[in-house]
């Protein structure tokens, strides 16, 4: 054998075949668009905060790198809130982790960068991750396509790129962990892989880390996990990945003081209800065939009475006092008739209901393909489509219920276009795809009654769905251009600069809570109330 054939043979072994690297490049190009998209603020106006809270994030970064962990969690400071004061251990830990990280890593690559500059390109970075993240969650859904699609969408979604962008220095930066979340627990229940459970469990654990949200990602899989058993289709993949991504997450999320009462929620309690409906019903399996019975029998005795224990347990220890309620901002999340009530949550602008422009601003025109995407989850019927279906209606109903939602409904949603659109124009891709084959002899066609290809049919589905597509592209770009740049007002700084120029750290000034933030990292000044409302006074 030549040198020419032997090195032929080797390069054999590295070809890709040109999909694969067409998909890859579409990837890439996908997520620098994103990525180009969340650096608009610090490209065109330099490092600076977004909002409200990235402020006391910034703070607890800079206590996290000078105290260390321990540090921050026992740091207590009388700027805020006077004459109080309030502690930062209050903060889910991870957003000024992250930060610190970024920093610690920019600067050990070379990049030397101040904290302001590396907390504002933080939010940027992560977002831009998560394009990543929905095209491998999208591919386990159905495959590359559906991932794709799910991909751009997620890069360009207007409502995700509002709290992803440069600046946006807060909680809604775990959205990352939470699609590593479903990845991994889409590929458990597939699987029954135990490393991809444990890797779910360990996702799950940072989601409770890092924002009140971590409720809502253990309660979804605790409803996929319960309606898979009281249809009769709880299998061992099912057991092992819910048990262990829901203890693991839980687990790891009591482990912050901000969590310390979280385990006597009635959120945990219905996670930890189902995980013994789980052993029950495995349990069942193991007794029918020990006592000869049928696993219907035994499973009607253990999952009944599974049933009455958890609820006659649940409804003493809510009478005793032993377990919290949902109440406050989440109650009104699932009930947003409660919010009348609470008029200062309500009185921002994130917490007030969605309106219809809330569901473009998550998926742009490409929402029209979510009713297709759950026709065909219907007629599949997979346990990955249950999860999804469930993941795509709550994201419609919160989103609804309340603005803020829509951060994490975008992706979801995303998922659900490229579901829909993929389910469309698949009976036509085999046109293109030389899978519709003729027999050549036209005799033959006739006699066997095989019809001509429809390409017009299958090209003008490619345009609509392009064009749909597009639209959404144009549309969502368009309003990217709206987060450009920072929410300072030219008034703002005036007051911020004159308070740094005439007035002492120990000075008291009043503003409306969201501002608390602002004055104190700021301007340098004490204030009566921040955006924590750690405080009823």
């Amino acid at each position: 054998m030549g040198i020419r054939e032997k090195l032929s043979d080797i390069a054999s072994l590295f070809k890709v075949p040109k999909q694969t690297i067409s998909r890859i490049i579409a990837l890439i190009l996908i997520y620098i668009i994103g990525l180009i998209l969340r650096l608009q603020p610090i490209l065109l106006h330099g490092a600076n905060h977004r909002a409200y809270d990235p402020f006391i994030q910034y703070r607890a970064t800079q206590v996290l790198l000078e105290e260390g962990l321990q540090g921050m969690l026992s740091y207590y400071d009388f700027k805020y809130w006077y004459p109080f004061g309030c502690g930062l251990s209050g903060l889910y830990i991870i957003v000024p982790i992250l930060g610190a990280l970024i920093y610690l890593i920019l600067n050990a690559l070379g990049f030397h960068v101040d904290l302001l500059t590396a907390i504002t390109v933080t939010p940027a970075i992560l977002g831009s991750l998560c394009v990543i993240v929905v095209y491998f969650v999208g591919k386990e859904v159905k495959n590359q396509n559906v991932g794709l699609i799910a991909a751009l969408i997620t890069a360009i979604s207007p409502g995700f790129l509002q709290r992803s962008i440069a600046g946006f220095y807060d909680n809604e930066m775990s959205i990352l962990f939470i699609l590593l979340m479903i990845l991994f627990y889409l590929r458990a229940i597939k699987t029954g892989s135990l490393f991809h459970s444990i890797m779910s469990g360990f996702f799950g654990g940072i989601v409770c880390w890092s924002w009140g949200i971590w409720r809502y990602s253990l309660l979804i899989i605790a409803i996929y996990t319960f309606l898979r058993i009281v249809t009769g289709k709880l299998d061992s993949n099912d057991s092992i990945a819910y048990v262990i991504t829901s203890l693991m997450s839980i687990g790891m999320g009591i482990m912050i003081p901000r969590n310390y009462n979280a385990i006597t929620s009635t959120e945990i309690a219905i996670t930890l209800a189902v995980v013994v409906l789980v052993f029950f019903d495995n349990l069942a399996t193991y007794l029918s065939t020990m006592f000869r019975k049928t696993r219907y029998y035994m499973y009607k005795v253990l999952v009944g009475s599974g049933l009455i224990l958890a609820l006659a347990g649940t409804l003493i220890m809510i009478y005793l006092g032993h377990l919290q309620t949902i109440t406050g901002k989440f109650a009104s999340i699932l009930n947003p008739f409660l919010r009348e009530e609470m008029v200062t949550y309500t009185s921002v602008a994130e917490n007030q209901p969605g309106v219809w422009t809330n569901f473009y601003m998550g998926a742009g025109l490409g929402i029209l393909f979510i009713p297709v995407a759950i026709y065909a989850m219907i007629e599949r019927r997979s346990k990955v489509d249950l999860l999804l279906f469930l993941l795509i209606v709550t994201s419609f109903y919160f989103s609804a219920s309340i603005t803020r939602y829509i951060v994490l409904g975008s992706p979801l949603l995303a998922l659900g276009v490229g579901l829909g659109a993929d389910y469309l124009l698949e009976p036509y891709a085999r046109f293109f795809s030389g899978r519709y084959i003729l027999h050549k002899a036209r005799v033959v066609r006739i006699f066997l009654g095989e019809r001509r290809v429809p390409k017009g049919e299958a090209a003008a589905a490619y345009f609509i769905v392009f064009l749909v597509l597009a639209l959404s592209v144009n549309q969502c770009i368009s309003l990217a251009k709206y987060y450009g740049g920072y929410d300072y007002t030219n008034a703002e700084r005036e007051i911020f600069y004159y308070l740094r120029l005439h007035a002492s750290p120990n000075d008291v000034v009043l503003s409306w809570w969201d501002y608390g933030y602002r004055c104190t990292v700021v301007a340098n000044v004490t204030t009566l109330a921040d955006n924590g409302t750690r405080n009823s006074t």
